[in-house]
């Protein structure tokens, strides 16, 4: 296996592994966790080319910043990842927005309340999801 292969999972993985590959729409339940700063769409985006589901970090970086992120993520993968929002970040609303409009998944962490109607959005080919300590969207929408 070359490091940009999509790694192969087995017969026996896919059984244990199923619910976890159908709910993240990716070849391995692997998560890519969000690091902020770290989280970046190189990272991301090798991590979902390789079978992976990566997940790109809002942190507090500027709404602009993030959203050009989240552009540079989509340029390099037509693979899922996530945008995860932190909600009591101050700019938790823009980020939101901006996964919102450029049609990605959503991961909300560290919710102290419920994120709210602004994770309902028109259906994408993206699951969306809130892990928060209540969630507040479902895959299904």
């Amino acid at each position: 296996m070359s490091a940009h292969e999509i790694v192969k999972s087995t017969e026996r993985l896919d059984k244990v592994w199923g619910r976890g590959k159908e709910f993240l729409g990716s070849e391995l339940p692997i998560m890519c966790g969000a690091m902020t700063w770290i989280s970046d769409p190189k990272l991301v985006s090798l991590m979902s080319n390789l079978g992976a589901f990566g997940v790109l970090a809002a942190g507090n970086m500027p709404p602009e910043m993030f959203a050009d992120a989240v552009d540079e993520t989509k340029r390099l993968t037509a693979r899922p990842f996530a945008g995860n929002v932190i909600t009591i970040a101050p700019n938790y609303l823009d980020h939101l927005d901006a996964l919102c409009r450029k049609r990605s998944a959503i991961s909300c962490s560290r919710a102290p309340f419920r994120a709210g109607p602004r994770c309902r959005r028109p259906r994408t080919a993206a699951p969306r999801c809130c892990v928060s300590p209540r969630p507040a969207v479902s895959p299904s929408g």
